[in-house]
């Protein structure tokens, strides 16, 4: 049964791919092409950044329980790779009718709608505290969070919306391969998989059954709205208990949709209009291709000009852009789209085997792997040796690394599993007489 899943789901990939491959030159030739931040601006969205990020683990420390928790994928995503994201802005339009003003001169909008898919149990979350959702549990959507900076030229008594619309993600999988896109050497394998969002011609959301949809009206209050870090933030919920099997993942879709007119090709959004910025990091710094994991589902989407004005496929075959679909120039890595989370007490699984312990050992990434993973550990108090030990499931020693005179603090390294057999296998962390072990998974 998973060859012919597998083979039907190639089949579907090489339906679109030609799609795909003139849209991802399109939007390479956007990604640098639109450059929306002065030196001054991007220097004042890193220190608000920076901010927030604190904002996030503050508020994450303050009221973290067992049972529910907020998942962040840009923000987890730069605990556990070393802090070098960069964050991003970019204009959020329906269509192409009006310009914008970017550094490099007015040209139309390009985004038009931004998609994030969450998969909780994403080994992005290892380095997170609290809750931590398995394969085996099910959980429920609380609220919603979506990070933007909304700005107004337009009278008070005009009312913007931002679209918001929540579903499970399809089960069928889509592939890149690397018979047709270069840039997959750069992710060490030979195909990508993604879990598809969908959006209907024409629009900037998606009509599919399923998906909730709720209007947040976005007026001169909600642009002075702001969290202390300077950002706009707005919490939506949905209208009733969104609940996910143990396994499932979901999407959530971004829109704006401006309650002005304008004039078509002359108006100048941000001169004389209300606009709205997304924000998003990029996640190993300006210029980097971002990591990816096989099988793991969290992703930023965004749906561009190109994809909006296709004319290759029906309604069922139209399909976001993924974010590592793109060169290295490419700035939207992972969206400031942020997701409270609960599930059953008592399920969670501790970054330690003793809460008491001089060592923190953190779940490696990606995991599972078949090439470079990370590990990160945190010592309590230094240690003139620290001892990094690989078993398989035979309890046979496979590899292991010594650290001479190691400071207390967090510390990071990469090991290559890429010699190691498939399988289970334990790691062993040991320091000032105190052992931590975790599973890590080999394919």
């Amino acid at each position: 049964m998973r060859k012919i899943f597998y083979s039907l789901s190639l089949i579907l990939f090489f339906y679109t791919v030609n799609g795909q491959s003139s849209m991802i030159k399109q939007e390479q030739n956007n990604a640098h092409q639109f450059n929306e931040l002065s030196t001054s601006e991007s220097l004042k969205f890193q220190k608000m950044a920076k901010a927030q990020e604190k904002l996030f683990y503050d508020r994450e420390n303050s009221t973290k329980t067992m049972a529910s928790k907020w998942f962040n994928a840009g923000i987890a995503a730069k605990n556990i790779f070393g802090g070098n994201s960069k964050v991003w802005v970019s204009a959020l339009f329906p269509d192409t009718t009006i310009l914008y003003n970017y550094s490099n001169g007015a040209f139309h909008p390009w985004i038009h709608a931004i998609a994030e898919t969450f998969d909780p149990t994403s080994g992005i979350y290892s380095n997170d505290s609290g809750l931590k959702i398995t394969h085996q549990m099910s959980y429920t959507v609380d609220s919603i969070g979506i990070y933007a900076i909304y700005s107004r030229k337009t009278a008070n008594t005009i009312v913007d919306t931002l679209l918001i619309q929540i579903r499970k993600s399809p089960t069928a999988y889509w592939f890149w391969t690397s018979a047709h896109s270069s840039w997959l050497s750069n992710y060490s394998t030979d195909t990508l998989a993604y879990r598809p969002v969908y959006y209907d011609l024409g629009k900037n959301y998606s009509t599919k059954a399923g998906v909730i949809t709720i209007k947040y009206p976005l007026n001169a209050a909600a642009a002075d709205d702001t969290l202390s870090s300077g950002w706009n933030y707005y919490k939506i919920a949905p209208p009733s208990t969104f609940n996910l099997d143990a396994g499932e993942q979901f999407i959530v879709n971004v829109s704006f949709i401006p309650g002005y007119t304008w004039q078509a090709n002359t108006d100048t959004m941000n001169i004389s209009k209300n606009t709205l910025r997304f924000v998003s990091y990029e996640e190993n710094g300006e210029d980097t291709y971002p990591n990816y994991s096989k099988w793991d589902w969290t992703s930023s989407c965004i749906q561009s000009s190109s994809k909006l004005y296709s004319t290759e496929h029906d309604d069922s075959k139209r399909l976001f852009a993924v974010s590592y679909a793109f060169v290295k120039a490419y700035r939207y890595e992972h969206h400031w789209i942020e997701a409270k989370l609960s599930a059953e007490d008592n399920t969670s699984i501790n970054s330690t085997v003793n809460n008491n312990s001089d060592i923190k050992l953190y779940q490696n990434y990606p995991n599972p792997s078949n090439g470079i993973t990370n590990f990160s550990y945190y010592l309590n108090h230094a240690s003139k040796t620290v001892n990094f030990k690989v078993y398989n499931i035979s309890g046979k020693e496979v590899n292991a690394i010594s650290f001479s005179n190691v400071d207390m603090g967090k510390h990071n390294f990469k090991f290559d599993v890429s010699k190691l057999s498939s399988g289970v296998y334990y790691y062993t962390l040991e320091a000032n007489n105190t052992k931590v072990t975790k599973k890590m998974i080999v394919y």
